[in-house]
């Protein structure tokens, strides 16, 4: 899916993953969290959950949250929690 396909999806967000590749969700009512307002406990829970979510990849963990970590610090990704699954996505900004 390239970019043009990704902005016809008006009602869903697109989570870039550390590896770039895209994983969609259906967009509820999501709420912005600063990462700044979690304890680095709280954010590296909440960022390994999301880069081993669906546990097909074959990249280190630890090497998928430290680019996370990167790019939430970088401010080209933000945590978002979405009410309704009660999940927390990282998506680009």
């Amino acid at each position: 899916m390239n970019l043009l396909q990704i902005s016809i999806h008006r009602n869903q967000k697109a989570a870039q993953r550390a590896d770039g590749r895209f994983r969609f969700s259906q967009y509820h009512d999501a709420m912005r969290i600063p990462h700044t307002k979690l304890s680095s406990t709280a954010l590296r829970a909440v960022v390994e959950e999301f880069v081993t979510r669906d546990g097909t990849e074959h990249s280190s963990v630890e090497r998928r949250i430290e680019t996370v970590l990167q790019q939430l610090l970088a401010g080209r990704v933000e945590l978002h929690f979405d009410n309704e699954t009660r999940t927390c996505n990282i998506l680009p900004t």
